[in-house]
């Protein structure tokens, strides 16, 4: 099984987040891609069976030992890798997204949730 943060890293970069994130953000299961490392596990953003598979592979994950980290750690890892790029996103391309009712969604949660070091996107 795959690191999730590995697995991240390997897919998705910083520029891809903020060159592709405005047009993903538009789109339901564009906008469930970039709101994962955010809220994997929000009944708000994934219907009840997405959130019954994912339980179950990461059930699975932890009965076979193959999850080495703690939930809460890999947690903080995600956030911390996710954070720079979807903030850089909102910076360029905020006052754009805020337009559509879904990108808006991205938006709020975005700003609500992630780390937000020392960029501070709606200023």
């Amino acid at each position: 099984m795959l690191d999730p943060l590995k697995f991240l890293r390997i897919t998705a970069n910083k520029q891809d987040v903020v060159e592709l994130g405005a047009e993903l953000a538009s789109d339901v299961t564009g906008r469930r891609s970039l709101l994962y490392p955010i809220l994997p596990t929000s009944t708000k953003h994934y219907i009840p069976s997405t959130l019954s598979s994912l339980a179950t592979s990461a059930e699975i994950a932890r009965e076979a030992g193959t999850s080495k980290k703690d939930p809460a750690t890999r947690r903080k890892e995600l956030l911390d890798y996710a954070s720079p790029g979807l903030l850089e996103m909102i910076a360029t391309k905020g006052e754009e997204m805020v337009r559509d009712p879904g990108s808006g969604l991205v938006v709020q949660e975005v700003m609500l949730l992630t780390i937000g070091g020392e960029l501070t996107p709606l200023q």
